[in-house]
């Protein structure tokens, strides 16, 4: 299969993901030092960014490779939801039934990575 064959099967495929979304938080920084206190590196952090994970990853990869995709899932009215929203805006989220709710969890992964 070609790209252009597998571009086309993507068009024609129609998914549904229900689950959980999750918020990846990657956090860039480098260690110049142990810490005198203990025996572990101090990390300085320089920058981070926000993604979709869990549900919210498969939505966005599939989105990516021009499946025709729906998302349902619920998330918090807390910080961490709001930061959802505005990803699923950024990526121009078409079809989703996304529930609100203010009792809700929602899982953070934090990625500590080094710049070198």
């Amino acid at each position: 299969m070609n790209f252009k064959d597998f571009s086309n099967y993507c068009s024609n495929t129609r998914a549904l993901i229900i689950g959980d979304i999750m918020l990846d938080r990657y956090v860039i920084g480098d260690v110049n030092r142990i810490s005198p206190e203990a025996p572990v590196p101090v990390f300085l952090s320089q920058s981070s960014k926000h993604v979709l994970g869990g549900a919210g990853n498969v939505y966005n990869n599939l989105i990516s490779l021009g499946v025709n995709a729906t998302l349902i899932s619920i998330i918090g009215e807390d910080s961490f939801g709001k930061q959802i929203q505005k990803i699923l805006k950024i990526i121009l989220l078409i079809q989703a039934g996304i529930l609100i709710r203010s009792y809700s969890y929602l899982t953070l992964l934090i990625q500590i990575n080094r710049l070198s």
